[in-house]
Formats: structure tokens, sequence, C-alpha cells
């Protein structure tokens, strides 16, 4: 007998729900332009990104003097272009360009640093991203990774930059000044 009445209940409640809904949860005024807030959650900061069609030469003796050749410190930087510039003491290597939210140019090695919330994020991040660890700074809960597939890179670092278990994402710059070992 109580299993009828708490049946019984449980209808009455739910047809009550659809008969008052029309009035109770179904706006009937027009909410003014002004009182809508919107939400401006897209990324938490401008994200430099990789420029993966981005030759870089070590040139220290600067024996590269071509037009369209752009110079960061001691490297010169071809983008979007094949030409082979290694024909004197210019060396290919393996970094990249970097385009920087105030449109200047840096070099990466293409490794990430991750700078992640708690401790307990790290091993999540890795398999969620598909990332392989190189460092760990564990007192500064921040990691050195390389990425996988760097076709994938700049996805990666915006996909990272709005996880809610990351501080803080960005590329590892290399000094412009140093010579690759």
């Amino acid at each position: 007998m109580n299993i009828m009445r708490m049946l019984l209940l449980l209808i009455a409640l739910v047809v009550l729900n659809v008969i008052f809904a029309d009035r109770y949860l179904i706006p009937t005024q027009k909410i003014p332009s002004e009182q809508i807030i919107y939400s401006d959650e897209g990324l938490k900061n401008a994200n430099e990104y990789v420029l993966l069609d981005s030759q870089v030469y070590l040139d220290a003796n600067s024996d590269i003097s071509d037009d369209g050749v752009m110079q960061i410190g001691n490297y010169k930087v071809l983008i979007g272009q094949t030409k082979n510039l290694a024909s004197t003491s210019a060396v290919l290597t393996e970094m990249k360009a970097v385009r920087m939210p105030n449109d200047s140019f840096e070099l990466t090695d293409l490794k990430i640093i991750i700078q992640y919330k708690e401790p307990s994020f790290l091993d999540l991040i890795k398999y969620d991203y598909g990332l392989n660890e190189l460092e760990n700074f564990s007192s500064m809960n921040t990691a050195v990774f390389s990425v996988k597939n760097v076709q994938q890179i700049n996805e990666t670092v915006s996909a990272l930059s709005n996880d809610l278990r990351v501080e803080n994402v960005s590329f590892n710059l290399v000094e412009m000044t140093e010579i690759p070992e």
C-alpha cells in the first residue's frame, strides 16, 4: 500500500511540474540586452604558435645575406619558402620559429613547458595529450615535454592552455645566442 501512495505522489508531482512549467520555468518577459552577461572565456591568454613551415639556420658568421631571410640572434629564418641556405657555414637546425602574441619571433626546440596545478594531474595530462615527459621539476609543479605528433603541436598547446588542470603552458624558447650541441 505504501508503494502505491509513493507512486501516486510521484505522478502528482510530475503532473504539477508539467502544468506549472510554463508559468515558472519559461520566461514570459524579454530580458534587456544590457542585463545579459556573455561569457568571454576563450583562451586564458593569447598563445604563441610554431611556424611549422619555418627553416632555421645557424649562421654565427653572418654568411647568409638573402632577401626574405629573417635574422633572429645568430640564426637565419626562412618562413614558407623551400630554399636551401646551408651552402657555406650555415647549418640547418631542428628548431622552428615561434610567433609570439606581440608579433615578435622567437625560436623553439619543439618542446613544451607545462606548469600543472596539482602533482596528481601530471600523469593524466601526459596521457590525455599524448606527451613524452623529458624533465620534471616537481618542486615547481613544472615539466618539459615533447609531443608525439609535431604537426599537432599548436593544437596541443592551445588545448593545454584551456585545460583547468594546467596553470601555464609555453614553448621551450631557445636563447638565440646559444649554439646547439
